[in-house]
């Protein structure tokens, strides 16, 4: 209608409760709270329509980091490194200073848009900050700080601030981070080895 792409996100099971379309749509209105964020991926409108949650989204037609990184095979230079750090840390403290906190950040939520901007997207693990322990929605085990496993967690700001630094190390060395086991705890014990 208006002459612009957009990508729709769909919901990959129908709602089967009350709790879990509660849920869904957590990620919608996180994304219209952050409307106008930078670096952050731009909101358009949501409908319910099947039982899933349909999304309109800004389009990032490059992709994510992830895949830009394994199509390209190598890990990215220290610039691009940089501009990562420094756009998704932007998109971060903008989430954060409302209230939110992601819980998903990795190189695969960092989407590339066709002029080539960091937007950070998928919110579908979107907390508010201090939120009741939760039903084991934060995200990638490769990426989660240690609390995040802890039977008492509440979200935290600095849980993201972690996953990045996490995404960071696994970009620079070009080699993924374990999801368990003795190299996963000495990443999160500060004894991974050094770039």
């Amino acid at each position: 209608v208006d002459g612009e792409r957009y990508a729709i996100k769909v919901a990959r099971r129908p709602f089967r409760s009350r709790r879990a379309r509660e849920a869904a749509l957590a990620e919608c209105e996180a994304l219209r709270a952050l409307r106008g964020a930078p670096n952050v991926i731009a909101f358009h409108l949501a409908w319910q329509e099947g039982g899933h949650l349909h999304a309109q989204l800004e389009l990032c037609a490059l992709g994510s980091v992830a895949q830009i990184v394994s199509r390209n095979g190598d890990a990215p230079e220290a610039p691009h490194l940089w501009k990562l750090l420094g756009d998704v840390g932007d998109a971060l403290a903008h989430v954060h200073a409302r209230g939110y906190v992601h819980r998903d950040v990795k190189p695969g939520n960092v989407l590339v848009d066709a002029q080539g901007q960091l937007k950070l997207g998928d919110f579908g693990s979107v907390a508010t900050v201090g939120a009741a322990p939760s039903d084991g929605a934060e995200g990638d085990a490769r990426y989660l700080a240690p609390e995040c496993f802890q039977s008492n967690y509440r979200p935290q700001s600095h849980v993201d601030v972690f996953a990045l630094g996490a995404s960071a190390y696994e970009l620079a060395t070009a080699a993924p981070l374990a999801a368990a086991g003795a190299a996963w705890q000495a990443l999160r014990a500060d004894a991974a080895p050094p770039l």
